[in-house]
């Protein structure tokens, strides 16, 4: 096996240039086969950018703005800030593409792609199999551009939201802290955080199958059912699989809501931090132990959240920047 590392900006700035090499030209063909990638460059194109490859960084910026200014001019069934949230993230697979490697056998390329979503961001990818997965803040996602024999993979950090398309033949796996989540069509949340000490899985429909537990039998699997949840405790590397109301509840962050079901000030508080890209300090131990349940809009204000919160609860809180310090009373 032949290796070949390329930056994928390299090859668009070259094709939009109009002088790619036989090398780019062939990593260029096989990129843009999948559709978010074709409307990336087609939308590029149209900006009439210019730049080369020996000042890339500031190529980045110069496109990154204009697509910033273009953004407005757009009209979306979704919110405008939802879509300036998923416009900024797909923006990054064009910066997010690690490796491509070339197998001989099969004489053709297979590249590996990463989509990262940074905190304050949220992103939805189209997977070449019609899978739609949506990456919460703070989140990555390693996949194929194009799924080949066998199992279609993908390597999540973070959390995603997945719609996968129905293929008996071909089952998809997700692998999250080491976990195996593995489904044939189906609608489910993943939540593995690599700052949790929680991985967990939530099934609104169809069915996944959980394997490789880390300090378990790796034979042991856990097959969900809808509207169950699996819960992998990093440190006692035990699973606890229990019922709860409403699944979907548990993924509607994907639609701009954030939801706590009796959950421990400090973790919510690292959902606030992802959501609107702050550092939160509790500086009580008692307060970060204290339970919160609660559905807001993550659009409204932090402040506004917090003092919500802080009506049920006796604590105040200080703002410097980007940074919020919460005290006990």
């Amino acid at each position: 096996m032949t290796e070949y590392k390329h930056e994928i900006w390299e090859v668009i700035v070259s094709v939009l240039d109009g002088n790619p090499s036989p090398d780019d030209e062939i990593i260029f063909n096989e990129w843009i086969k999948v559709p978010e990638n074709k409307n990336i460059y087609n939308y590029l194109s149209r900006l009439r950018y210019a730049g080369n490859t020996d000042h890339i960084e500031s190529a980045k910026e110069r496109v990154f703005r204009k697509v910033q200014e273009k953004i407005q001019n757009y009209r979306f069934k979704h919110n405008l800030r939802l879509w300036q949230y998923i416009a900024a993230a797909s923006f990054l697979i064009l910066i997010s593409i690690s490796s491509l490697w070339y197998y001989s056998n099969q004489s053709r390329l297979i590249a590996n792609v990463e989509t990262r979503t940074p905190f304050g961001v949220r992103s939805r990818i189209t997977l070449s199999d019609g899978t739609t997965v949506y990456l919460n803040s703070g989140s990555s996602l390693s996949y194929p551009v194009r799924f080949t024999q066998g199992k279609r993979k993908v390597v999540l950090k973070g959390e995603a939201y997945f719609e996968v398309t129905k293929d008996p033949k071909h089952p998809f796996v997700v692998n999250a802290d080491n976990l195996d989540i593995r489904v044939l069509g189906t609608h489910f949340d993943v939540k593995a955080y690599a700052d949790d000490n929680k991985v967990v899985t939530t099934l609104l429909e169809g069915a996944v199958d959980i394997t490789g537990i880390p300090g378990a039998d790796q034979q042991k699997n856990y097959v969900l059912a809808p509207n169950q949840q699996a819960v992998y405790i990093k440190d006692t590397k035990s699973m606890n699989v229990h019922k709860v109301e409403d699944a979907s509840l548990y993924a509607i962050w994907k639609d701009g809501q954030l939801y706590f079901d009796n959950e421990r000030f400090a973790d919510i508080t690292k959902k606030l931090e992802r959501a609107f890209n702050m550092k939160i300090r509790i500086s009580s131990d008692k307060l970060k132990n204290e339970l919160f349940s609660g559905q807001f809009d993550s659009n409204e204000n932090i402040y506004k959240i917090l003092y919500i919160m802080k009506r049920h609860r006796d604590f105040t809180y200080k703002i410097d920047q980007d940074t919020i310090d919460i005290f006990q009373n």
